[in-house]
């Protein structure tokens, strides 16, 4: 799964407690599944492969 939001807010702005791409990575990972995250040239991109 990939999932990419393309926004003019400013890497590192907003609300919360900033764990939330840990707790998905750890959670992906529990299930053996691969996880990355970061930024794009247009956005932010979330990457996900969960086993089936």
């Amino acid at each position: 799964m990939t999932v990419t939001t393309r926004t003019a807010t400013a890497p590192g702005i907003g609300v919360g407690a900033g764990k939330g791409l840990i707790g998905l990575r750890e959670r992906v990972a529990l299930v053996g599944g691969w996880f990355d995250a970061g930024p794009s040239a247009d956005g932010f991109v979330v990457r996900a492969r969960i086993p089936a």
